[in-house]
């Protein structure tokens, strides 16, 4: 994450979102900080439990990873999680 924060081209970075997940927040973090923004908490946001297939290529588990999206998403109101972020409507249940 340290080299990810170091990049150039995220100097217009104006937001950072995290999941409940103590690991995102941390994660997200170490970028938050070398910006100066605060992390941001979102209840919709989730991460992926790998113990359930094990690790899988790369490639195999993207297709995974989005088949249980579109069936997860399926019939639910997910656009406001879509919009980029920083433009994230007040959510009560966002905890930020």
């Amino acid at each position: 994450m340290r080299a990810f924060a170091s990049q150039a081209d995220l100097g217009n970075l104006s937001a950072v979102w995290a999941s409940t997940e103590t690991k995102a927040i941390e994660a997200v973090g170490i970028l938050a900080g070398r910006f100066g923004l605060p992390v941001h908490v979102h209840r919709g946001l989730h991460e992926n439990d790998r113990r359930a297939t094990g690790f899988l290529p790369p490639p195999e588990f993207d297709r995974m990873a989005d088949a249980f999206d579109r069936r997860r998403c399926a019939g639910r109101d997910v656009g406001r999680l879509s919009q980029p972020a920083g433009q994230l409507p007040n959510d009560p249940a966002s905890g930020s």
